[in-house]
């Protein structure tokens, strides 16, 4: 800083107090400012990390689920089955029993034994 000679010595020394402390000032900013970008930087990392883990953990319960609505189905499908054939099997049943009736109701007809 260049002493202007209309300015006294305690004004010349306040000047370059005050320059001192701008630059200091400045300093600090830049400072404040770059630690900001850090604490933004790992909060967006942090960030990045949770939604990663979030979508991990989505995949693992559809995935779960999945697995759960397949055995339900397979299950399901077993007791169908299942009921089909006690349904086959009771109408075969009332089939036979049926057809031995049928059989001797028309033997009684042919042979004259039924009105």
């Amino acid at each position: 800083m260049a002493a202007r000679p209309d300015r006294s010595s305690g004004e010349r020394d306040t000047l370059e107090r005050l320059h001192e402390d701008e630059a200091a000032l400045e300093q600090e900013v830049a400072w404040a400012r770059s630690r900001a970008a850090a604490a933004i930087e790992a909060a967006r990392r942090e960030a990045e990390a949770l939604v990663g883990e979030a979508r991990r953990e989505a995949e693992r319960a559809r995935a779960a689920m999945r697995a759960r609505a397949a055995a339900e189905a397979d299950a399901a499908r077993a007791t169908a089955e299942e009921e089909t054939r006690a349904a086959v099997a009771a109408l075969a049943s009332g089939a036979a029993r049926n057809r031995e009736r049928a059989v001797a109701r028309a033997l009684d007809v042919v042979l004259g034994r039924a009105p």
